[in-house]
């Protein structure tokens, strides 16, 4: 049970006596009125000997029901020590270190990969003995780690500060070990001539970063079922090294034989199904920082890695020093391209610093290459426009000619953004999402959002790092509160929702271009972006969401997202179990309101005969449908 602490079994002896019988039963005998009726025979055994035995005794087939036997199913979520102190608080504290941990299990299954490739090859090719197999020990103490993490006091966030310290110095640590073994393992794949290869530690030929934010997810509404997944994979970035040879791509011609000039390698980039970002970390706790792509006039070369068994087609998203940026292919052909601004808050550019957006596709298990060079091609860089809402503040702004930018001073209008699979409405108001048409239908779906704040109770026993105690009876609550996963303080606890109110209207803005387009709303205590891209597949038919939240104002608050639906889900929605199988929940009235939130590690959904809503998180978080479509 997460969460809880159990102590070690005493040496000291028991004051029942029903162990002592135990013990001596198998050294006497039984009797009954009639005489003797022999020794009996105990031993100890597993849950496999155990239903060996029923199977034997009741004459079914090893895995059927015996008749009569009543079933139990599900789990023991949610779970209270006394009274109503449900130990639903958990699932949210400290969101952070959720993420990170998501974060190192996505490099380690990109090392680990990368490694068995790699070290396969050196062993095949005769090369063992220059390849470093001593990265299994990095993987080893990585899995290790990763494997610490998971204890009850850690995970959940329950743990004190120097612990939290210590495991997350440990995380750190073993994800800069993991990026060093995709550092080898990148750079022996893609050489084509692997004679070439030298391992020198204290030269290395690439250097990987991964990315991160403290809070992300893919909203998918669509038709019931959905064929669909969302994962993470660790991000990979290679600045130039003086070594002459050119990397190429695992499969396809050699940059040379593609008519690419010779060039300095490279930079890595590992892939993931929506977005990349390639970010350092400066220390355990630290938000991740985006690396610029510094061009000049020797071409760079990016190398990516899909770690998936199946082929993706995605947007990579760099950051470059220009705007005047060509991509090309691994056959050398030039590739369109979205150019974007970089912002460093709601009104402000960050000067020379540019996003650059191309789609790609991988096969599984792949490596491909992209080349960027400095020059413009008209046909094929396509920048993006900006809109800007300020609501009436008086706010200065940053211009860039290569942008087309309008500023709205006080439109409230309504907004929408639209790729090939569906139109998506936002507020112009609040930025956030209203509802959502797919062109193949005619009837818009409710997919409206809204922040919500809770306090904490007045009494001696408050929510906390374990527990999740709000004020009041549950009937107060019935039907008023929604799916929404938490973000929570260490400190935080709940009490009667009220709606977010910002000491001043969000800064919006609307980002539109050919490949993705975006909407973000700077709201005083959380950062929101909303991403929908122009792309084929499950990239075009989800939105990517991501929010930045900082309530270090906040004193025992917590905000909280409500999504309202027009599914009849019937009181029923469906969270997973560690990513392995999927639970259904039922909102119980005779239940207190905090016995009817659940963990939601990666993915929650509501549906009717007709729709499901499907929310996939990059962290833990808790979630809870108290009313029909919300």
């Amino acid at each position: 049970m997460a969460g809880c602490t159990v102590p070690a079994l005493s040496p000291k002896p028991l004051p029942h006596t029903r162990l002592q019988h135990c013990g001596q039963f198998p050294g006497g005998s039984r009797t009954d009125g009639n005489g003797f009726l022999g020794f009996p025979q105990a031993q100890f055994g597993t849950l496999s000997d155990y239903f060996d035995a029923l199977y034997k005794r009741t004459g079914v087939e090893p895995g059927a029901r015996p008749p009569g036997f009543p079933v139990l199913s599900g789990d023991f979520f949610s779970y209270a020590d006394r009274e109503d102190h449900y130990w639903t608080g958990y699932y949210t504290s400290r969101p952070f270190y959720k993420s990170l941990d998501r974060v190192l299990e996505a490099h380690l299954r990109g090392a680990e990969v990368l490694y068995s490739l790699a070290a396969a090859h050196a062993r095949h090719a005769g090369l063992a003995g220059r390849y470093p197999l001593s990265d299994f020990t990095l993987l080893t103490e990585a899995r290790r780690t990763l494997g610490l993490f998971q204890h009850h006091d850690a995970i959940t966030g329950t743990a004190k500060e120097a612990v939290v310290v210590d495991y997350g110095v440990r995380l750190l640590r073993s994800l800069v070990n993991l990026k060093q073994v995709i550092i080898h393992a990148a750079h022996y794949l893609v050489l084509r001539d692997k004679e070439t290869y030298h391992f020198d530690p204290e030269a290395p030929f690439l250097q990987v970063v991964s990315p991160s934010w403290v809070c992300m997810g893919t909203l998918q509404f669509m038709q019931v079922p959905p064929k669909s997944c969302w994962m993470r994979v660790p991000l990979l970035f290679l600045p130039p090294h003086p070594m002459s040879s050119v990397p190429s791509a695992a499969a396809g011609p050699h940059p040379e034989q593609a008519g690419w000039e010779k060039a300095e390698p490279m930079m890595v980039l590992p892939f993931r199904p929506t977005e990349f970002q390639d970010d350092t970390r400066l220390s355990h706790d630290a938000l991740p920082e985006r690396t610029i792509i510094q061009l000049d006039s020797s071409p760079r070369f990016v190398v990516l890695f899909n770690p998936l068994e199946q082929e993706r087609f995605s947007v990579v998203s760099l950051l470059v020093n220009s705007p005047r940026v060509r991509v090309l292919s691994e056959e050398g052909q030039p590739l369109a391209v979205q150019i974007s601004a970089h912002w460093s808050s709601a009104t402000e550019v960050v000067p020379d610093v540019y996003q650059v957006s191309v789609p790609v596709c991988l096969p599984a298990l792949g490596l491909g290459v992209l080349q960027l060079q400095l020059g413009l091609d008209g046909h094929r860089t396509l920048p993006s426009s900006v809109r800007l809402y300020l609501h009436g503040r008086q706010l200065s702004v940053s211009r860039h000619e290569v942008f087309p930018l309008r500023i709205i001073d006080s439109g409230t209008s309504d907004f929408a953004l639209s790729n090939r699979y569906m139109q998506v409405w936002f507020s112009g108001l609040t930025g956030l999402l209203k509802s959502i048409r797919r062109v193949d239908e005619e009837q818009e779906q409710q997919v409206d959002m809204e922040f919500l704040v809770y306090g904490t109770r007045t009494s001696k026993d408050k929510s906390g790092a374990y527990l999740f105690l709000p004020d009041g009876e549950a009937k107060a609550w019935a039907g008023t509160a929604p799916l929404c996963p938490l973000c929570r303080g260490f400190n935080s606890s709940l009490l009667f929702p009220q709606p977010y109110v910002p000491k001043e209207p969000p800064v919006l803005r609307v980002t539109e271009g050919p490949f993705f387009s975006e909407v973000v709303a700077y709201y005083e205590h959380v950062h929101q972006v909303v991403r929908l891209y122009n792309l084929p597949g499950v990239e075009g038919l989800s939105l990517d969401m991501s929010s930045l939240v900082d309530i270090r104002d906040y004193v025992n608050k917590e905000l909280a997202l409500r999504i309202h639906t027009d599914i009849d889900s019937q009181g029923t929605f469906f969270t997973d179990l560690n990513g392995f199988q999927v639970q259904p929940r039922r909102y119980l009235k005779k239940l207190p309101l905090q016995a009817n939130f659940y963990p939601m590690p990666v993915m929650a959904y509501i549906q009717d005969a007709q729709k499901r809503l499907t929310l996939h998180t990059a962290q833990a978080l808790g979630v809870a449908s108290l009313k029909d479509g919300e």
